[in-house]
Parts: C-alpha cells; sequence; structure tokens
C-alpha cells in the first residue's frame, strides 16, 4: 500500500515549481534588457563610458573598447556610469565565462 503522502514528491514539486518561476523571471528579464540595449538611452551612455574610458578596454588596457560591461544590473535602464565598464570584446567574452 502507498502513502497517503510523500514528503520526496512535495519536495521535487516544489522544487520544479521554483525552477519554473526563476526561468520564467530569467526569461523576462533578457527580453527587458534586448530592448534596452537597443535603446537610444542605452546609446547614450555607452558613448559616455566608452569616451570615459579614453575608448581603452578597461579590462586589458591593450585593445580598443567597443563594447561596455554592467557591473551590476541594480539598476539596470538608470545606471550610473561607475557601474559601467569600456571593454574589448575578447574581454568581454571572457567576463562572461565564453570562449573565444
Amino acid at each position: 500500500m502507498l502513502p497517503m503522502w510523500d514528503d520526496a514528491l512535495r519536495e521535487r514539486d516544489c522544487m520544479v515549481q521554483a525552477i519554473d518561476a526563476f526561468q520564467s523571471r530569467a526569461s523576462s528579464f533578457m527580453m527587458e534588457y534586448r530592448e534596452y540595449l537597443e535603446s537610444d538611452a542605452w546609446a547614450e551612455i555607452r558613448q559616455k563610458v566608452i569616451k570615459r574610458d579614453g575608448g581603452l578596454c578597461q579590462a586589458c588596457l591593450d585593445a580598443p573598447a567597443v563594447d561596455v560591461h554592467h557591473l551590476t544590473y541594480d539598476n539596470m535602464g538608470h545606471e550610473f556610469c561607475w557601474q559601467l565598464v569600456a571593454v574589448c570584446r575578447p574581454c568581454h567574452e571572457r567576463i562572461h565565462g565564453r570562449k573565444l
């Protein structure tokens, strides 16, 4: 005879619900982030940060900066310039753990 309640199944169900909620929030964030990166507001602050950093990658100090990296996403859309850093593409890929 099966027990009336299985704690392992309940824990698994709670974990599945938590994972689904996390994935939904992550998907929503990524959509909002992509839209923001295409905005005039992002283009303006991106140019300010590259100018502030002298057009030089602040990670390697060797290559021209072509990307701007968020040190935090806490104020996305209303960032302070000190929350952003100009970087070259290889360094940006490395920061995000992507293989070149």
